[in-house]
C-alpha cells in the first residue's frame, strides 16, 4: 500500500506556476480578493515590514536605529507610500 502511494506521488509534477497579483491594479485586486475567498485555507505570510526594518540595518550598518529611525527610513524608502499600496503578491499553482 505505501509504495502505490509512493509510486503516484512521483508519477505527478511538482512544477509550480507562479501567479503574480499587482494590488494597485484594480482587475488583480478583485481577482485576488475572490480567490481569498474562494479559498479560505490560504495562508497570507506577509514579512515586508521586517524585510524593510532588514534593508534599513543594511544600509545603515554602523548605526544602531531607534523605532523612530527605522520608521523615518522606511518612509523615505516607500516615498510615503503605505506598503499595503505596493504590494505584488506571488501565488505557486500546480501545474
Amino acid at each position: 500500500m505505501i509504495q502505490e502511494y509512493l509510486r503516484k506521488q512521483q508519477d505527478k509534477s511538482n512544477d509550480y506556476k507562479p501567479v503574480f497579483y499587482d494590488l494597485k491594479r484594480a482587475q488583480d485586486l478583485q481577482s485576488f480578493e475572490t480567490l481569498l475567498e474562494t479559498h479560505p485555507h490560504l495562508r497570507i505570510n506577509d514579512h515586508i515590514d521586517s524585510q524593510l526594518k532588514e534593508l534599513m540595518k543594511i544600509r545603515n550598518p554602523t548605526k544602531r536605529l531607534t523605532a523612530e529611525e527605522y520608521e523615518e527610513k522606511v518612509q523615505a524608502h516607500l516615498g510615503g507610500i503605505s506598503p499595503e499600496k505596493i504590494w505584488r503578491v506571488g501565488i505557486l499553482s500546480l501545474e
